[in-house]
């Protein structure tokens, strides 16, 4: 197994890569048995758009770690409590500047600052 992070590792600064390069060194690792693992604290939406072709051949420890996928199979998730949810979003509405992302297994929410 060969476990990588994406930001400022395994993606240039502009989140791309040598795609062809990428293509023969997983097709090697494949013929021997070795497995491609993606790691990040990015959301897991945005990992598996950087391997289109790839995804679900792949698996990926995504959003630190709460987000858990191997290939087709998701493996684990994370779960906030609802009272935690809330708690955290009224501390962030005391600092208008702080935009906030909150990120579910099948979908993401933004809060954004009210006009």
């Amino acid at each position: 197994m060969v476990a990588v992070d994406i930001d400022g590792t395994f993606v240039r600064s502009d989140y791309t890569y040598v795609i062809p390069r990428f293509k023969r060194i997983l097709a090697r690792m494949e013929s021997v048995g070795c497995h491609f693992v993606v790691a990040s604290g990015n959301q897991y939406y945005q990992l598996r758009d950087l391997f289109p072709e790839y995804h679900e051949e792949l698996s990926f420890v995504a959003e630190n770690g709460v987000f858990v996928k191997d290939r087709k199979e998701l493996v684990f998730t994370a779960n906030m409590p609802k009272e935690s949810v809330d708690s955290v979003i009224d501390v962030c509405r005391e600092y208008p500047e702080v935009l906030n992302v909150l990120c579910g297994a099948s979908s993401v929410y933004s809060v954004g600052r009210r006009l």
